[in-house]
């Protein structure tokens, strides 16, 4: 009874008090790791679609560091998959939290057992498991699993959460106790004042971008900052950890005007469901073109995030002719503040200007964009803010693609959920229309990215989440599957490895029978590799027959057999 009432008072301070007061030395986490925390990455920083909900810790380049259990708990769930995360493991804790360590090379015994087991039963690579509570008991400091790369890693490092148990809604981890050294200040680059059209709710008709100048912790910039009459004013800040050189995210920043609160953000939590609103926060067109990082310092019409402090909607709205002071503060996790302070003025008005060349499509509004031959719907909510939309056929960028390419809307706009693409078949002839499917094609490097969908009455529908170039692809080949390394060398570490390729409709499943027995594998999919081991009693046998099955997007399968 004294340790539910010492933990449920715990859990109870812990929602009361602000992170930032630093009330984590009570829960007693270790680290994840033995070497040094030195970070490539924080809590809150940009990503493409989402912030980061982690923290990235260096490992030195290598994979196979020991990664220990943060506090006594148990194993809450295992999941293996080639994209994401990897192989990750989550660990529910007595405090009522939740940890999670991603992008692993590989976990412990005992886990390791679990996860073969249920990949065996359920005859699948790929899995996402919850074992009973207390199945897999983990004391704090146990030895769980060892560094990787895989997923959707771009180097080896360990992502490690820490999450509410009940909510699933990360933590900032800087603020739990993890011993991160930080002597150093963020860094203010300048701002980005944003104008926005009067009779076009949220509609951008320009941009200026200023410089800062001066110290780290006071900067100024040089010239009276031009408002309008409706314009937001975005930050480009930055924060660099001691002993690491990567550029990493803020924790807070507030935004004065003559003295008062006009806008406030800190990062204390995330919420997965809202993740993607990232792209309303952020400006979304420039961070497409120079990944630069800058927080609106307002809202936009459709953002649903939780990290605003302010019930303001920070738009600035002068109608006098005044000049305004106007403070900056950005603070990191370790409290460490830098300050852009200056001048604005209102010196212009913004009409809107609409172009009869686009439909005009408001956020909260379902919409539905055709053009001969392509059809774009948009429930509501699936922009930030009202756009001017339009759908053009474009020319094809080889003599040999036998279907139309459509443009639709600018890429450089953000889409927050699915949106329906429709696009006509030129001619069905005597092809096999379960091999039709849609592509997004990408001038830059020239490659197909494959979106799937289902050929009906002359049409290819599926769902995208994203504006750009597409185009109807076909797929009848199978993929190319080759058993790598020699049959001595198999027997004799247990490791197989399996290339497979489809530069199409992409892998879509894959599977591994050696004597009829399935053999749990990996996809690597950064070196188009099946990752697999033969358990030691199965390479006892004389003979080892093996059979390969993979198939692709549109259901070509590829069956490789032999024996050594």
């Amino acid at each position: 009874m004294v340790k539910f009432f010492c933990v449920a008072t715990l859990v109870f301070v812990f929602q009361q008090v602000s992170c930032a007061q630093r009330i984590s030395d009570s829960l007693g986490f270790r680290s994840p790791v033995d070497i040094p925390m030195l970070l490539s990455g924080n809590f809150g920083e940009f990503r493409s679609n989402h912030f980061h909900t982690g923290i990235d810790i260096k490992t030195n380049g290598k994979t196979g560091f020991p990664v220990y259990a943060i506090a006594d708990g148990w194993v809450r769930r295992v999941r293996t998959q080639p994209f994401g995360y990897g192989k990750v493991l989550y660990l529910d804790h007595f405090t009522g939290h939740t940890s999670v360590y991603a992008h692993l090379s590989s976990y412990n015994d005992s886990i390791t057992n679990f996860l073969h087991l249920a990949q065996k039963v359920l005859k699948r690579n790929e899995v996402d498991i919850s074992p009973n509570k207390h199945r897999i008991p983990v004391l704090k400091g146990d030895l769980i699993g060892f560094t990787g790369n895989t997923g959707s890693s771009g180097g080896p490092h360990l992502h490690f959460e820490v999450r509410t148990s009940d909510t699933e809604k990360p933590l900032n981890p800087l603020l739990l106790g993890f011993k991160v050294r930080d002597d150093v200040l963020p860094s203010i680059n300048g701002v980005l004042v944003e104008h926005f059209t009067d009779s076009v709710r949220g509609k951008v008709n320009s941009t200026k971008r200023y410089y800062a100048k001066g110290s780290a912790a006071k900067r100024t910039i040089g010239s009276v900052v031009e408002l309008s009459d409706s314009c937001g004013i975005s930050v480009h800040a930055l924060d660099y950890l001691t002993g690491s050189g990567n550029s990493c995210g803020v924790y807070k920043i507030n935004l004065l005007i003559d003295e008062k609160l006009h806008y406030s953000i800190q990062l204390d939590s995330l919420d997965f469901s809202v993740g993607r609103y990232i792209n309303a926060h952020k400006n979304y067109e420039v961070f497409k073109k120079e990944k630069s990082s800058f927080h609106r310092c307002f809202r936009m019409p459709n953002n649903k995030l939780e990290i605003y402090n302010s019930e303001l909607n920070g738009l600035v709205s002068f109608k006098d002719n005044k000049t305004h002071t106007v403070v900056i503060k950005v603070w990191d996790a370790a409290m460490n503040l830098s300050v852009l302070t200056f001048k604005a003025k209102v010196t212009q008005s913004k009409k809107a200007s609409l172009s009869s060349a686009h439909s005009f499509v408001r956020f909260d509004e379902a919409n539905s964009i055709e053009h001969e031959g392509c059809s774009f719907k948009i429930p509501p909510f699936r922009l930030t803010n009202d756009e001017l939309i339009s759908i053009e056929k474009v020319k094809s960028p080889s003599y040999s693609s036998r279907n139309s390419f459509y443009k639709i809307g600018d890429e450089l706009i953000p889409l927050q959920n699915s949106c329906i693409l429709s696009i006509k078949l030129d001619s069905l002839g005597d092809l096999d229309s379960t091999k039709l499917f849609v592509s997004r094609y990408n001038p830059e490097n020239g490659r197909y990215y494959p979106k799937g969908g289902e050929y009906k009455d002359g049409w290819v529908r599926t769902r995208v989440k994203e504006f750009g170039i597409y185009t109807i692809n076909y797929d009848d080949n199978e993929p190319i599957v080759k058993l790598k390394g020699e049959a001595k060398s198999i027997r004799g570490n247990g490791m197989i490895y399996i290339s497979i390729t489809d530069d199409n409709s992409g892998i879509a499943s894959y599977n591994l029978l050696v004597n009829g027995e399935f053999i749990p594998l990996y996809y690597n999919y950064k070196s188009a590799l099946l990752e697999g081991k033969l358990e030691k009693e199965l390479l006892l046998e004389d003979v080892l027959k093996y059979h390969i099955e993979v198939s692709d997007g549109r259901g070509n399968t590829m069956i490789t057999e032999g024996a050594f």
